[in-house]
């Protein structure tokens, strides 16, 4: 596998970011417990070397979509990357994740969850 932003060749012992295109709702307890995420769907479809290259091509692809990273938590309301509206986050919607992770591809050893920096709104993306 390669960045996808300076086409460097990643190691599956080196640390990578890779961007996940996902749909998923959060589940929020009413005890003030951790919410809980349920992923219908998730494809890995990029990887990268740094965050810089990272934050740099996220950009660029939600440029092409009109969209802008957005960098979300986890909240019940977050802000749809291409229009702005809501999203509510505890009914299926579109995500874009970043997360930390070593190890082989198809089974990394660790996986640290970074940000989500797209959620899409129905509209904008029907889950």
């Amino acid at each position: 596998m390669d960045c996808r932003h300076c086409q460097t060749s990643l190691a599956e012992s080196q640390t990578r970011l890779a961007l996940t295109d996902a749909t998923q709702r959060i589940v929020w307890s009413d005890g003030g417990d951790d919410p809980e995420v349920d992923i219908r769907e998730a494809t890995e479809f990029a990887y990268f070397c740094c965050s810089g290259h990272a934050q740099a091509e996220v950009r660029s692809m939600l440029a092409l979509i009109g969209a802008e990273p957005k960098w979300s938590d986890a909240r019940p309301i977050e802000a749809c990357a291409a229009c702005g509206g809501d999203v509510d986050t505890s009914h299926w919607h579109r995500v874009l994740g970043m997360t930390d992770e070593r190890g082989p591809l198809h089974s990394p050893d660790t996986k640290t969850l970074l940000g989500c920096p797209a959620r899409f709104c129905s509209s904008c993306n029907p889950a």
